[in-house]
């Protein structure tokens, strides 16, 4: 049999010093209402801007339309929007993914009005930046 050694690690605190418990308080951040609604406003607003512009861009620029441009556009713009903002409102950006959410217990009830609220405002806040 092998040996097996223990590693322990421990947090360095901003003295230098050893710390032996790590402050989870990061780790249990819950955003407010506010920043939920910003940032699913934001997010609703980037995937229908960037999606729609990706579908818009062979009619502007002379290229060859390829079939699956405008699915392979909204494809890196939801991976984008989930990379940069899904870890601080789970970037539903769209209200049946906040449904899916309230049936199964995720959100509550009454959070899901500042979902709705900020998904329909991103949604045209994004149409009108393509105009």
């Amino acid at each position: 049999m092998a040996n097996s050694t223990k590693i322990e690690m421990n947090a360095i605190n901003c003295k230098g010093e050893k710390d032996a418990g790590i402050d989870n308080s990061v780790k249990n951040y819950v955003p407010g209402a506010f920043v939920i609604f910003v940032t699913e406003v934001l997010g609703t607003a980037m995937l229908l801007f960037l999606g729609c512009m990706g579908v818009c861009i062979p009619e502007i620029v002379d290229v060859p339309v390829v079939p699956h441009f405008g699915g392979m556009g909204f494809g890196l713009t939801v991976l984008i929007v989930i990379q940069s903002l899904g870890h601080i409102s789970g970037a539903h950006l769209n209200p049946q993914v906040t449904i899916a959410a309230v049936i199964l217990g995720k959100i509550k009830p009454l959070l899901s009005l500042v979902y709705f609220m900020a998904e329909f405002i991103g949604a045209l806040l994004g149409f009108l930046l393509l105009k």
